[in-house]
């Protein structure tokens, strides 16, 4: 039987953060509307869904980038907390 808490860390962690940051994201286009390249005021939020997971798992597809220094900040702090997640989530599940 799975422990509920390291299932939770390994599902939900690696999934909300990509999702909050997705809110930040939509957050900064409706402040600047020219924070990211690819992406427009009249993008859905499931457009920043994706350009979220996409920097979470640093795979950086181009199609959308930052442009803003702050988009810049907000994009560069996911890139390094999904990077640190795996990790984290590896030494507390072996804990």
């Amino acid at each position: 039987m799975y422990n509920s808490k390291a299932l939770w860390r390994v599902i939900v962690i690696p999934t909300s953060v990509p999702i909050l940051y997705s809110l930040i994201y939509k957050f900064l286009v409706f402040i600047d509307p020219n924070s990211f390249a690819g992406i427009g005021s009249t993008s859905d939020i499931f457009d920043f869904i994706y350009f979220s997971f996409v920097t979470f798992t640093t795979m950086g597809y181009g199609d959308m980038y930052p442009i803003s220094p702050l988009a810049k900040i907000a994009v560069t702090s996911e890139a390094i907390i999904g990077i640190l997640t795996i990790p984290f989530l590896i030494y507390f599940h072996t804990k």
